[in-house]
């Protein structure tokens, strides 16, 4: 003989797992809604990661010696983006800017500004007419005119002369001409080294 459950213990187990079901879907609808906010969150900081570092700020890791003794190989430094997007480089700021050969990054001094007359003289920079004091410079540095010979060079509009601080290791504006300024990329802002490491 079969025996029927209780109404009582029948009513229980229903509603058991009624509240199962309901538990289930709440806490589905929870763990969805939850989700939801997690991928926006990542979404958002991957998005706002990228603009920060594609126009803000980034990273920049110093290869060989052309910047000695300023920047040494191996260093690591932070490239304020942001810099030249409201205002221009001025006359000794060390910029990222893009080779106007092969377009690789590289990092230069600006030396020579638009409409400025530059010349090579005894080892010196002569930048309209006035002996320009380096102080970056290693003591006795001899810069020589390579490529441009004794001829001055007048700076185009929107062009900057750079160099490398260490002028015997350096292929720059001596030797590739003034660089357009749509090619600077940033100014280098400060050091990273010790914190990166």
């Amino acid at each position: 003989m079969i025996r029927p459950f209780p109404p009582g213990k029948l009513f229980l187990m229903l509603q058991a797992g009624r509240l199962r079901t309901i538990l289930h879907l709440e806490w589905g609808h929870r763990l969805k809604a939850e989700l939801k906010t997690l991928g926006a969150v990542v979404l958002g900081s991957v998005l706002m990661f990228h603009v920060l570092h594609t126009w803000v700020i980034g990273t920049v890791f110093i290869q060989g010696n052309s910047m000695n003794p300023t920047l040494h190989s191996g260093d690591r430094y932070l490239v304020h983006r942001w810099a030249y997007l409201v205002g221009e480089p001025r006359r000794g700021d060390i910029v990222v800017l893009r080779d106007p050969h092969d377009y690789e990054p590289t990092i230069k001094r600006v030396v020579g500004l638009p409409g400025d007359w530059i010349q090579f003289r005894e080892g010196e920079v002569i930048i309209n007419d006035q002996r320009v004091i380096e102080p970056y410079l290693w003591r006795k540095t001899v810069t020589l005119a390579d490529q441009l010979g004794e001829k001055v060079y007048e700076v185009a509009d929107q062009h900057y002369f750079l160099m490398g601080d260490n002028r015997h290791q350096s292929r720059d504006s001596r030797h590739i001409g003034a660089v357009h300024r749509k090619l600077v990329l940033g100014k280098i802002f400060h050091p990273t080294s010790q914190w990166l490491e």
